[in-house]
């Protein structure tokens, strides 16, 4: 499959989405880096005021699904960058049909994303977190912008890279 084109974000509707995600979050390869899709299904049906969520599309197909919201003190104490800017967004990213795996619609998603969130001057940076073994969403994040900042480990996932891109150019958390 070449790269896919036409990549856009859609409001996620809990009534209509949430039995696609219940599927991706229950595939191999979301899984194995998601964690359990009871917990993370509670988490969307619980999206903080703070925050939001949308389908990635492809050619108005539904493909993937990403999520954000602003850090939580206890994200920041697990991550150990306690020093973020006030304002700060948490997001995380799945791509839930295989056959677009590798084929860009992730840092295209998340480029919709930052533009997205960088209309709001209160959001200074984006952060997220990945697994050091998790080498493909790495290049992925690094296409769209993000840089490795910090490691720490995740108590569920193991060693990861906390990632950040910077909005506003307001300087980083410490770096590696």
């Amino acid at each position: 499959m070449p790269p896919v084109d036409n990549i856009r974000l859609v409001d996620f509707d809990p009534g209509e989405h949430l039995p696609l995600l219940d599927r991706w979050l229950r595939e191999p390869h979301v899984r194995r880096w998601w964690g359990d899709p009871e917990r993370n299904l509670a988490e969307v049906q619980q999206r903080p005021p703070d925050g939001g969520h949308a389908l990635i599309t492809a050619d108005a197909l539904p493909i993937g699904y990403v999520c954000w919201q602003r850090y939580r003190d206890e994200d920041l104490a697990t991550i150990g960058v306690p020093d973020l800017p006030e304002g700060a967004i948490d997001l995380d990213i799945m791509i839930g049909e295989t056959s677009y795996l590798g084929q860009g619609a992730g840092p295209r998603a998340l480029g919709l994303l930052l533009a997205r969130v960088a209309l709001d001057p209160s959001v200074p940076l984006v952060g997220l977190a990945t697994s050091l073994d998790n080498a493909s969403a790495i290049r992925a994040y690094e296409k769209a912008g993000f840089s490795c900042v910090r490691q720490f480990d995740d108590p569920e996932v193991g060693l990861c890279w906390f990632m950040i891109a910077d909005l506003r150019g307001t300087g980083r958390p410490t770096t590696r």
